[in-house]
């Protein structure tokens, strides 16, 4: 971890952190009076970088979008906001505030900064990405200042941004070496760790403007336990930082470097020995968590399966005057899930109805996957359950063992339950199936 001589900011935390330790000040002064000078404290601490800060940002309380960078640039009465999620910087008021001790608080609408805690976030009513926009202060540590979300408690780390660095060519250099890092089309990380051999894999929900999560799952044996961590990531303009420490195999690991010589990010901290690589994702996987879609072949499934798809086209045909055209599997990074589209048609008209869907593979196997139906739906997904989909997900939900046509660029993929002996079917990557108008057109 590079360490930058921030000594000025440093003074002021030092001085902050003395007066803290003073026995004389803390037992002579009203608590109200001790949390005044506190606050004027931090406000100098804040205003006092030339170049402002950077902050390391994790919407959500448990961390499952990952860590994203703002920059932040105070004066006295406001703040200038700048992050890898916006092209333009968004100036707002801020202020300091006694509650819960030492508050900082971003109380007037920031476009950028709020886009974080903004409930009306499309695709996400109500809810938004959960972030917090008041925070208290905890102290410093290591030329940092350490601030807790007072609404989901994650901790944010800041520090200054050196005089040398702009604005401009820092979050150029994040993107850029976001581009580098991001595995190519059907490949995944892979992680070692003292010449041992870590499946690691790149989950978490990801915002409406990300193709990915920023979260790894790391699944790894140590003695006779399987283990798993689940580590938040955060992008640097050198690589990556995981949000806490790990700990695997009585190593530390939490930075990662890219080397350009290697190809590989490169685990920079102390007398430790681990790489981040790129590895070509098992099927399992690519079919869980790439965008492809893939449609189900309804001529290639076995004939109780075939009888519930048959079922539920009478229903909606008798009550809805519609039919099924077809029906497709695609992965959501956002909600971190597949979405079952069933499209029904009245000879003109596409109707979608969606059903979410857990495809998750089935842990130390490449070849394997557990499907699970979330019981969410929208409005037409919800009419097509009710209308003999039911019977179908029920059938649905299992675990499978899955086989591809070509394994470096599958077409078709079979799926054979491992415990429902009667269900298997393909699905097809590619759909040739005529227009509903062209349809009835030939009738």
């Amino acid at each position: 971890m590079k360490k930058l001589p921030y000594l000025l900011i440093f003074g002021f935390l030092l001085g902050l952190q003395s007066c803290v330790q003073d026995e004389e000040d803390i037992f002579n002064k009203p608590a109200a009076e001790r949390l005044s000078e506190a606050l004027q404290a931090y406000q100098k601490i804040l205003t006092a970088p030339e170049n402002g800060w950077v902050m390391e940002y994790y919407p959500k309380g448990d961390c499952s979008y990952g860590g994203y960078t703002v920059l932040l640039s105070f004066t006295e009465e406001d703040v200038t906001v700048a992050s890898e999620i916006s092209s333009r910087s968004a100036k707002s008021l801020y202020s300091l505030k006694e509650d819960m001790g030492p508050v900082l608080s971003f109380d007037t609408y920031n476009e950028i900064f709020h886009f974080f805690s903004d409930p009306a976030i499309p695709g996400l009513p109500g809810l938004g990405y959960e972030g917090d926009y008041e925070f208290i202060f905890m102290g410093q540590e290591n030329n940092e200042l350490i601030l807790k979300g007072k609404k989901t408690g994650n901790t944010f780390r800041m520090h200054p941004l050196s005089k040398n660095q702009s604005w401009e060519q820092t979050l150029n250099d994040l993107k850029s070496i976001i581009r580098t890092i991001t595995p190519p089309d059907y490949y995944g990380y892979g992680l070692t760790v003292e010449n041992t051999e870590i499946f690691l894999t790149q989950t978490g929900r990801a915002l409406t403007t990300e193709p990915n999560g920023r979260n790894f799952e790391i699944d790894y044996i140590e003695g006779k336990d399987t283990l798993t961590i689940n580590a938040p990531f955060i992008y640097t303009t050198s690589g990556i930082k995981l949000y806490q420490p790990i700990q695997i195999g009585g190593k530390t690991l939490q930075y990662f470097d890219w080397s350009e010589i290697e190809r590989t990010l490169v685990c920079s901290d102390n007398d430790v020995n681990a790489r981040i690589t790129f590895d070509p994702m098992p099927l399992n996987k690519r079919f869980c968590y790439t965008k492809e879609e893939w449609y189900f072949h309804t001529g290639i499934m076995s004939s109780p399966f075939r009888e519930k798809w048959k079922e539920a086209g009478e229903l909606v045909q008798s009550g809805q005057g519609l039919r099924i055209y077809q029906a497709y599997l695609s992965y959501n990074a956002e909600l971190e899930a597949q979405i079952l589209n069933v499209v029904l048609t009245d000879g003109y008209n596409l109707y979608e109805c969606l059903l979410l869907i857990y495809c998750r593979p089935v842990k130390w196997t490449d070849d394997q996957l557990e499907i699970e139906f979330t019981g969410k739906v929208d409005d037409n997904g919800n009419a097509f359950y009710n209308s003999g989909g039911e019977a179908i997900l029920q059938m649905l939900n299992g675990k499978y063992t899955i086989t591809c046509d070509n394994p470096s660029k599958p077409a078709v993929i079979m799926f054979k339950s491992t415990d429902k002996q009667d269900v298997w079917f393909q699905f097809c990557l590619l759909y040739t199936s005529p227009s509903p108008r062209d349809t009835e057109r030939s009738r």
